[in-house]
């Protein structure tokens, strides 16, 4: 009987190895809960909160209904090294340093205390015209416009591979996008020059709201703005938009109570035999997370708005500077995730936020297991 078991639920263990990676469960664990899904499957093809947790590692159990991103660094890129074009602009007027004392030069410039409360204040020229003439040793205005307009146009970054990707499938199952960024007020014609601005919901930049990472309030600023466009979704009631049989995405993270109080249509399920209210559900996406609907089966959601007020705590930062990003982030209640540490890629930062989508599929390997 065990080998029985162990044959209908290897497809899920094999899937939920990954979580042995982070330490949040021992494969003894994972057999088990795999043998428990396995009997809760033949019973309701439901999955409970409880085994919604232990799927999930201790870190992924938030339900994140927004993600804001660093721009430099994180989501752009420049073209090239900041010390070929430094000295492409600074050699005809006598720089004659080398490519590493520039950059040297540069990280140290950037690194120095600034005599303001803030470095990007407006088009931040003033802080720039000091890095360029502490990296390069040449203080002809000349030099220091030309690299600051160079690095205005669009031409001059790329945006890391797979992020605009990755984003989109966040976007479609309904995670709301935004831009935190130390930065000055060149950012947001960058972002449309390269046709991306499109992708975020909000674009908070730190000469805008006269704030800087790590200051919380820079994030308090990128909440309350994604806040007031989460508030302008989901007014209209499902079924009423779509009808009874449309599927939509869920929260699995509200309790029946708490969609109850929400509730001005209710969608039956078939084989629950019990009112599921899903007024508030985002509207369907075919390509991105899970289905709930009145005539197919329930599964576990994630990701998805339920248009509520926007907490801190349901948002994620991902950045590539654990000062400012990671411990600024934190400070305003944020989760973060170090870019290059604890994601390396776009596309694990949208696999980690919509692992709940892939609740269903660990049951659907279980039924043709079985």
């Amino acid at each position: 009987m065990l080998n029985h078991y162990l044959r209908a639920v290897a497809p899920t263990i094999c899937r939920l190895l990954p979580c042995l990676a982070y330490g949040q469960r021992s494969i003894h664990e994972i057999i088990s809960i795999s043998l428990s899904s396995y009997s809760c499957r033949q019973t309701a093809r439901s999955f409970t909160a409880e085994a919604f947790a232990y799927v999930r590692p201790t870190e992924w159990r938030a339900c994140y209904r927004a993600v804001l991103v660093d721009a430099a660094g994180t989501f752009l890129l420049p073209s090239e090294p900041v010390s070929t074009v430094y000295l492409r602009y600074a050699s005809p007027y006598g720089c004659q340093l080398s490519d590493e004392e520039v950059l040297a030069r540069f990280r140290r410039a950037y690194n120095l205390p600034w005599p303001g409360p803030l470095r990007y204040v407006g088009d931040a020229r003033p802080f720039w015209r000091r890095i360029v003439e502490h990296s390069t040793g040449c203080r002809h205005p000349e030099v220091s416009e030309a690299i600051y307009q160079y690095y205005a146009r669009a031409e001059a970054w790329h945006v890391v591979p797979g992020a605009v990707e990755a984003l989109q499938r966040l976007k479609a199952a309904g995670v709301l996008l935004g831009v935190v960024s130390n930065f000055d007020t060149r950012l947001r014609p960058l972002l449309r020059d390269l046709r991306v601005e499109g992708l975020f919901d909000a674009v908070i930049v730190s000469a805008e709201v006269r704030a800087e990472k790590p200051n919380p309030v820079i994030f308090d600023a990128a909440v309350e703005t994604l806040g007031a466009v989460a508030m302008t979704r989901g007014t209209v009631p499902i079924a009423r938009a779509y009808g009874p049989s449309s599927p939509v995405s869920l929260n699995p993270t509200l309790s029946r109570s708490t969609l109850a109080q929400q509730q001005q249509d209710n969608h039956h399920h078939q084989q629950q035999q019990k009112p599921y209210p899903m007024s508030y559900a985002y509207p369907p996406y075919s390509d991105f997370g899970p289905l709930v609907s009145g005539n197919q089966r329930w599964v576990a959601g994630a990701c998805v708005p339920d248009f509520g007020p926007l907490a801190p705590e349901h948002v994620l930062h991902v950045g590539d500077d654990r000062r400012n990003d990671c411990w600024g982030a934190r400070d305003a209640g944020i989760t973060a995730w170090l870019w290059g540490y604890d994601v390396r890629s776009w596309a694990e930062v949208a696999d980690r936020v919509l692992l709940g989508s892939q609740v269903d599929e660990y049951y659907d390997d279980l039924a043709d297991a079985v």
